[in-house]
């Protein structure tokens, strides 16, 4: 028998959620509704003051609010991602009841709550994973070039930080009215879960992209509770099919490109594996040829801040 759709998003935002056998993720959503309603409180209190000068006839004080009211509405339009980075994140929750036989996620669009969902058998994992974060482009909800997390050390020197923030205030404003610059090489990290549908291995978003340490061990501590729930294993598993490729794996399938480009024999790499099974995602090839396949295969990334400072140190590899 089919399950019938349940889910309730009010549990477990402002109380403790029932102890029926359902996790329920409800990340953000508390923080969400309490700046919404301080910024519809400080919306209308403008409003009513803009009201009160119009009639009173105060031609200054009224241009004042008016322009200090068009701006901060703007910079939450064109800025919400440096807003987000600085705490006030106001991108939508994302909601999910995990049970012993199915997984529900609820979306929102607009004011309408989207659900989908899978029964348990389709759940193959559940992960923190991170993703660089492109500023110009529409965030996606299922992710394709996530990477697993184990800790959030692993993530740390990617996350975004105050001249981040400035930069991305400065490229914002500059492609509202001209043309794109390139965003700040930063990642977020998020719940995910590996799931087997019709269209092949997929990771769907739990929750949405959080940005500091401490949200990411919190996501962290509720991924883990996840899989107890379900029974599925701590250890990542090791595949290198898909988008949830481990970090060892990731450093496995570029360490030949790098040998490449540093002037390494290849000859030399083929004969030393030719004789083992290997699960590496490039084999030993030209650089030329390597870097066609990465981007045909992921297509742009934006730079991350590590490989920036890899750049700017050994500008040699760069030109070759």
């Amino acid at each position: 028998p089919t399950e019938v759709c349940n889910m309730q998003p009010s549990r477990g935002v402002f109380g403790a959620s029932p102890e029926d056998g359902i996790l329920r993720g409800r990340v953000g959503a508390r923080r969400w509704l309490v700046r919404f309603s301080i910024t519809a409180a400080l919306a209308l209190t403008s409003f009513v003051f803009i009201l009160v000068f119009l009639f009173g006839n105060s031609l200054v004080p009224l241009i004042v609010l008016l322009s200090v009211s068009l701006l901060v509405a703007a910079s939450l339009k064109v800025c919400i991602h440096p807003w987000a980075w600085l705490g006030i994140d106001y991108h939508l929750p994302i909601f999910f009841d995990l049970g012993k036989t199915r997984l529900e996620v609820g979306t929102w669009n607009y004011c309408l709550l989207q659900r989908r969902r899978w029964p348990s058998s389709a759940l193959k994992d559940v992960r923190v994973y991170s993703e660089p974060i492109d500023c110009s482009y529409a965030a996606v909800m299922d992710s394709e070039a996530a990477t697993p997390l184990v800790s959030s050390s692993k993530v740390e020197a990617e996350l975004p930080r105050c001249l981040d923030v400035a930069q991305e205030c400065s490229s914002a404003c500059w492609r509202s009215c001209c043309s794109s610059r390139p965003s700040p090489g930063v990642s977020g990290a998020f719940i995910g879960a590996k799931l087997d549908t019709s269209r092949g291995v997929e990771v769907v978003r739990l929750t949405r992209d959080v940005w500091t340490r401490r949200d990411i061990d919190a996501l962290l501590e509720l991924a883990s509770q996840a899989r107890e729930l379900v029974g599925l294993p701590e250890e990542l598993p090791m595949s290198t099919e898909g988008p949830a490729s481990s970090p060892e794996q990731l450093e496995m399938a570029f360490e030949e490109p790098r040998a490449a480009v540093l002037g390494k024999d290849q000859s030399e790499e083929r004969v030393d594996h030719s004789a083992e099974p290997t699960d590496r995602v490039f084999s030993a090839a030209p650089a030329g040829d390597i870097a066609e396949a990465r981007t045909a295969t992921s297509g742009p990334r934006p730079k991350m801040k590590s490989q920036a400072r890899v750049s700017a140190a050994a500008p040699e590899i760069c030109e070759i």
